[in-house]
């Protein structure tokens, strides 16, 4: 069985050294150069996928025809169910603030091929938090950390942390359920709930994420105990400043402007992604 699986692993390594151009085109999905790195890289991206082909998660036709494609060992037609999988397959998130769920809230929907990582950013920019503090996703019992964090120390001693990059979305898809954090000092968290997974058509394929529903602005950077005394009653006065609760906001809560977020979304992705990145002058709370 190992050496089946070997040689479906070469398969796709070669496959995509002797197709260049399919080759540049899964790398544009996930906005990569090409490099010396990059065939290692989509080879194990696609090669994991294989563990998702499960009828409740995708379509039973593709589910079969992996199946039996791959016990005849024909592995062109595997290979083309899973970067059918890479390119159109995404499913569904509901993200909810802890404190105030119907309040602050998300639904959105991101790709099977995106890390954990990925939609780690992802988050952080539809809450539209500025990334200067470190966050996490917490699924299966495991805390996904990003690279910015650098805890290599603390991950020998513990196994229920890890990096986030190392594991592609379809881990919370399995899982069905996690937490967000951001900012461990301020303690932002966050639910996340998986629903059903689609596929989509072209015009949408290459997206990080698609927004599908929000409520509420977004978070208060470094103020979490003011945006909840203001959601709790935002007429209220806090009693240290004695000022209005809504006067202390600096933004419109009540309008969760989508259009924006959808317009900014790519280049603050692309922001976010460099800061959580590791780089030992870099210093992220």
């Amino acid at each position: 069985m190992k050496q089946k699986k070997d040689r479906f692993k070469d398969y796709i390594k070669s496959y995509l050294i002797n197709h260049n151009d399919e080759f540049k085109e899964l790398l544009a999905y996930k906005n990569l150069k090409k490099n010396n790195l990059s065939y290692k890289y989509l080879t194990n991206r696609l090669y994991v996928l294989r563990f998702i082909l499960n009828p409740k998660l995708v379509d039973p036709i593709l589910c079969d025809q992996f199946t039996e494609a791959y016990r005849v060992e024909d592995f062109e037609t595997c290979y083309e169910v899973l970067t059918y999988i890479y390119k159109y397959y995404f499913y569904e998130i509901e993200l909810n603030y802890i404190d105030f769920p119907s309040k602050l809230n998300r639904r959105f929907m991101v790709p099977f091929r995106n890390s954990m990582e990925d939609l780690i950013i992802s988050i952080v920019v539809l809450l539209r938090a500025s990334g200067n503090h470190l966050s996490n996703i917490t699924t299966g019992n495991i805390e996904l950390i990003t690279d910015a964090e650098n805890v290599d120390g603390l991950l020998e001693f513990k196994d229920s942390v890890d990096y986030a990059s190392k594991y592609q979305t379809t881990f919370l898809l399995e899982n069905q359920f996690g937490k967000f954090y951001y900012d461990y000092a301020d303690g932002y968290e966050f639910s996340l709930t998986v629903k059903k997974s689609i596929p989509i058509d072209d015009s949408l394929c290459m997206s990080n994420l698609i927004i599908q529903e929000a409520n509420g602005y977004g978070i208060f950077e470094d103020n979490r105990l003011i945006l909840n005394d203001y959601l709790k009653s935002p007429n209220a006065y806090n009693n240290y400043e004695r000022k209005l609760i809504k006067d202390m906001i600096p933004f419109d809560f009540s309008n969760a402007d989508i259009d924006s977020l959808i317009l900014k979304f790519e280049s603050e992705y692309n922001r976010i992604k460099e800061m959580y990145s590791f780089d030992e002058k870099k210093e992220v709370h």
